[in-house]
């Protein structure tokens, strides 16, 4: 059986007549506009703006505008859609438009007072205990580019007007095609069944594709409705580079009372996230960032506020790799601090019963003491600890202009399987179809994991070969199953997969095919609460945990960091495809090491400075250190790893600089300027 061909991205494609757009974009971060003034426009072209929209000028759920009309939130915002057959006219017509504004006072930074934050969680700030020892500092996390294989794109073409039919099919890459579907027909002012999605080749995505093509595919379809014609939208590299999402920035500070035997008593945390114009599942975000920090005794004061940068997040993950990254550093810093072994330190602070939990109760044989154990093992941790600690302590007597610094770090962490906060990408449904021809499986997200397990269950619950196997993935064909993202694939589409197969081959030689079997999963009631830092164990099941170790060593000419290895221990629950599930991992620690030393993006007066596009420095393969990736053997249901990399990496990496500099690094990113400031700023006058 043949599969539904998706297998294009989607600026390789074209069809008959169609016609191009470029965006107009505003020159202002904040303020309005007061009038357009076009050049004389040659035939067959014409600029659509927001009058032009039959339906509603929001995108749904999200509250994002399709095209600004008064109020101008951020530098580059789509004003309106330059159309026509030819690109290379659109390009020089797009520098003749002149675009008159007011311009208001822009807000970049966090504000002065708690109210004026977006969102709060605020537990109540605990006083810390009178003569305890404290240990406080501020960590900050900077944003990452996504850097997906092609930009984001839609292709939009109007269909024949039948009664019943659809009336527009829209090609995009997406990593929730219902949204594209439910926000062009609010768009378009049509029935949502009208609108037909066809996903194109999503590729390594990182979260970057989860609700920022619905906007590209909004304005396609409105263009395309508005020409009576096919319309393609693709941003260049550099435009999505310059305006689609980041990974937000975020600053925790932590403080933290221990007692006379450095036991800790008590977290202070106070978390800040600028999530930019418009924000996008800003409580996922905020609270998946804090529960990363509720490993112990805490309270917490969090707040996300609103900036004139792009709308920023998520990216592999919303927010808890940052909130891991604070956690873990201080968790480091505080064995130090003690002369403690973090290794060590974290496995005796699990093992004491005042560890609770974010799920509820105090753990119960964690699997992180294994996983410590194992990622310890098999990168020689603790010899290389103890080697390098003393190298630490008599640093001021060494020539460190003969000899390279060395340092070893260790991080955990965990990961879920699905939405704090569900809304409407919580829920899930997949069809099965077994035909004497073979089995047909009709889901639009298929990423090339899922398709891997899905191959898998056929096989060995249906015993059916890989040729025998269809996909249909238009959204008129498939049902709805929701985002794919926080490994909802493997969490949710799988396990679902994996119950309609063995509903079919119980079926199967009963009765007559074809057989259809239709699972859903609904959509969970908001059960999150953060009420003494805890959540409940259906609010977030089944988690998969990771623990990484990082060695490294630094040139003492270039001030170079190289990694000598990555060590990984995972719990991922059974583990379906090896081959594939230690990919996922390899990618993860790959792009997790470039978010923290190497991968410079940020916004300077609401701007992005071009040259951070053009000399935005990702990682060669030749630059890959050795990875080395674990997984504990378990028989428990699959779980979402995928995220373990960015919130286990960041953390021994810079622990492991910690170390062989003797200074307590608590940013990322973090690179070879920064390390040769701390060392002038310690040991000024001292050899390098």
């Amino acid at each position: 059986m043949n599969n539904d061909d998706v297998d294009y991205y989607t600026a390789d494609f074209s069809v008959e007549g169609m016609y191009h757009a470029h965006t107009l974009r505003s020159p202002i971060p904040r303020g309005r506009v007061l009038e357009i003034m076009l050049p004389e426009l040659p035939e067959h072209y014409c600029l659509i703006g927001p009058q032009d929209i039959r339906g509603q000028n929001t995108l749904l759920s999200l509250g994002v505008p399709i095209l600004a009309q008064d109020e101008i939130s951020y530098l580059g915002q789509p004003l309106a859609l330059l159309t026509g057959p030819d690109e290379t006219v659109l390009e020089e017509l797009l520098g003749q438009i002149f675009v008159d504004t007011e311009e208001e006072n822009p807000v970049y930074d966090a504000p002065d007072e708690e109210g004026d934050f977006y969102l709060i969680r605020d537990q109540g700030e605990e006083d810390l205990e009178e003569g305890a020892q404290i240990i406080a500092h501020t960590y900050t996390t900077g944003m990452q580019e996504h850097w997906y294989s092609d930009s984001h794109g839609a292709l939009a073409i109007p269909l024949g007007g039948e009664e019943e039919g659809p009336l527009m099919r829209i090609h995009c890459a997406s990593q929730w095609p219902f949204h594209v579907r439910n926000a062009a027909a609010q768009v378009l002012g049509i029935a949502a069944p009208r609108v037909l999605v066809v996903p194109s080749r999503l590729g390594l995505h990182l979260d970057g594709k989860l609700w920022y093509p619905s906007l590209i595919a909004c304005q396609a379809a409105l263009g395309a409705q508005y020409l009576g014609r096919p319309l393609r939208l693709v941003l260049s590299r550099e435009e999505d580079f310059l305006y689609s999402p980041k990974r937000n920035p975020a600053v925790i500070n932590i403080e933290s009372s221990l007692d006379e035997e450095g036991k800790l008593l008590h977290n202070r945390c106070r978390v800040e996230l600028n999530l930019g114009a418009q924000a996008f599942m800003g409580e996922e975000i905020l609270d998946q960032t804090c529960l990363a920090l509720t490993g112990g005794p805490s309270s917490i004061w969090a707040g996300a506020y609103l900036s004139n940068i792009p709308p920023q997040g998520p990216m592999a993950g919303f927010g808890l790799a940052q909130g891991f990254f604070a956690s873990e550093r201080h968790a480091s810093i505080t064995a130090d601090t003690l002369g403690q072994d973090p290794a060590q330190w974290r496995k005796d602070r699990i093992l004491d019963q005042s560890y609770g939990a974010p799920f509820g109760d105090p753990l119960k044989n964690p699997p992180l003491l294994s996983l410590i154990d194992q990622a310890a093992a098999a990168s020689d941790y603790s010899r290389k600890w103890a080697s390098y600690e003393l190298l630490r302590k008599h640093l001021e007597s060494r020539d460190i202009t003969q000899e390279a610094l060395r340092g070893i770090g260790i991080a955990a962490a965990f990961q879920g399987n699905d939405f704090l906060h569900p809304g409407e990408g919580g829920k899930s449904e997949v069809e099965l179809e077994l035909h004497v021809e073979g089995l047909m499986i009709k889901t639009p997200l298929l990423s090339p994991g899922l398709r891997e397990i899905c191959l898998h269950y056929a096989q060995t619950i249906l015993g059916l070969e890989e040729s025998m196997v269809r996909f249909v993935h238009s959204t008129d064909k498939a049902p709805d199953p929701g985002a794919l993202t926080l490994s909802r694939g493997l969490g949710t589409l799988a396990s679902l997969i994996e119950e309609s197969c063995q509903n079919i081959q119980e079926q199967r030689f009963r009765n007559p095919l074809p057989i259809t079997v239709r699972k859903s999963r609904g959509q969970r009631p908001r059960n999150y609460s953060f009420q003494g830092g805890k959540i409940s164990k259906e609010g977030f099941s089944n988690p998969g945990w990771g623990a990484a170790v990082a060695e490294v060593e630094i040139d003492p000419v270039s001030w170079m960091p190289r990694i000598r290895g990555i060590w990984m221990s995972i719990e991922g629950g059974r583990i379906i495809s090896p081959l594939q599930a230690e990919k996922t991992i390899r990618l993860g620690v790959i792009h997790a090491l470039g978010w923290t030393c190497r991968e410079q993006v940020y916004y300077q007066e609401g701007e992005i400075d071009r040259k951070l596009y053009r000399f935005y420095d990702l990682n060669a393969p030749s630059e890959v250190p050795p990875i080395h990736i674990d997984f504990l053997p378990s028989q428990d249901d699959p779980k979402g790893i995928g995220e373990l990399p960015f919130s286990c990496i960041p953390a021994a990496y810079v622990q492991a600089l910690s170390q062989a500099m003797d200074h307590p690094f608590t940013k990322i990113p973090l690179d070879a300027r920064d390390l040769l400031s701390s060392w002038l700023e310690k040991h000024a006058g001292a050899p390098g």
